[in-house]
């Protein structure tokens, strides 16, 4: 695609005003739509700083868009659906609901599509798989045998209770991994203590003596150089991985 800038008369003053499109025909055309004023000029332009910022903008939406949902959020959201179908209203009504109630942006963004499709005759299963990656294969195959058996309130509850389950398995084992990994974050700095407060006292000694060291020893030195030289590096990283894996 072009870009051409459009100079125009509007009340008395000229303006202008830049178009996305194949060629100056089609800018022309597009213009004569917008009846923005009266037509001045038409020249191509290279794309304004405005396109490539929403162009930025639109890439970093879809980066976040490809992260795993907030699956309370999620499970909440899709109780809160099945709780207004259940009482008979549309599913339009209940998505414009959820998506009107919902914090999480991720959440906002798929439901907002949901919604555009739903009120362009697509199903919600249908819809969702634009986001298999976010909501799971397991979502879009419980709605979508829900909308083929007519129990689609059922389906979503049922959908709830197995992904309320999946989410309490992750936090057992968040538990069950917690205090071993804290453990061993531990033992770790202990030992890089050892190595840099200890080591050094026996290095002078065994430099004294005009022998060849054994290789244990040598790994020893050389394992309190490195932390000595890169132990903040390494303490800075270990710190950093103990906080993402608790």
């Amino acid at each position: 695609m072009k870009f051409f800038k459009v100079s125009y008369i509007r009340a008395g003053r000229r303006e202008d005003v830049v178009i996305e499109a194949d060629s100056k025909l089609s800018a022309s055309n597009r213009f004569k739509i917008m009846n923005l004023g009266v037509f001045v000029s038409l020249v191509e332009t290279s794309k304004p700083f405005s396109y490539r910022l929403e162009g930025i903008k639109r890439k970093y939406e879809g980066m976040k868009m490809q992260k795993k949902i907030n699956l309370v959020e999620y499970i909440s959201s899709l109780k809160h659906i099945a709780v207004m179908l259940n009482a008979g209203l549309p599913i339009t009504i209940a998505l414009q609901d959820v998506l009107n109630m919902t914090k999480d942006e991720q959440l906002r963004g798929i439901f907002k599509v949901c919604l555009q499709d739903v009120e362009n005759g697509i199903s919600i299963s249908k819809s969702l798989m634009k986001f298999q990656k976010q909501v799971g294969v397991i979502s879009i195959s419980m709605l979508d045998m829900g909308e083929r058996t007519g129990t689609l309130v059922q389906s979503m509850f049922s959908l709830c209770d197995i992904l309320d389950e999946i989410d309490k398995n992750r936090t057992r084992l968040k538990k069950a991994t917690r205090y071993p990994l804290i453990t061993i974050f531990a033992m770790f700095i202990a030992f890089l203590i050892v190595i840099l407060l200890v080591i050094p006292k026996f290095k002078k000694i065994f430099e004294s003596y005009d022998t060849e060291l054994p290789f244990p020893t040598l790994f020893l030195l050389w394992i309190e150089k490195t932390a000595s030289d890169y132990g903040l590096f390494i303490i800075g990283f270990s710190v950093v991985v103990a906080v993402i894996s608790a």
